[in-house]
């Protein structure tokens, strides 16, 4: 089934059980001798690794929130991934959707009962963009 994927989700627990000793680096080079997907490797709120075959493995570190309930986080990671990808995102804008995705599912209760829209996920990320860019302003 590898040689016809598109992307590939790892999380955490399956590779700390599977791979326990080897880094992100050696894990999706391991992958990517066997596909063309798109490689991608989660670690909770750790940063994200990802890549594909034949460019560097990049890393994008999630949205900081303060969680209410986890449950559907990981899916919600999977399916803002592949909404990306089928609306025409690169790589890293369809990780980072995917990221705002499930962190906003993350912040109710039940989060994966209220999923927001794509409108809603889009403005997250551009409120978070513009808070970023105005902490990073030098006041100095």
């Amino acid at each position: 089934i590898l040689p016809h994927l598109s992307v590939l989700i790892l999380a955490e627990g399956f590779l700390g059980e599977q791979y326990p000793s080897l880094s992100s680096g050696e894990i999706i080079k391991a992958y990517q001798d066997k596909t063309q997907a798109l490689v991608i490797l989660t670690y909770g709120d750790n940063a994200i690794h990802f890549g594909r075959v034949s460019e560097p493995n990049q890393q994008l570190q999630p949205f900081a929130i303060d969680p209410i309930d986890t449950t559907g986080g990981g899916d919600s990671f999977r399916a803002g991934v592949i909404y990306g990808l089928l609306n025409g995102l690169n790589d890293q804008e369809s990780i980072r959707f995917g990221s705002a995705l499930a962190a906003l599912v993350c912040t109710q209760c039940p989060g994966v009962v209220h999923s927001p829209s794509a409108n809603e996920v889009e403005k997250f990320i551009a409120e978070q963009t513009s808070a970023k860019r105005s902490a990073e302003v030098d006041c100095g």
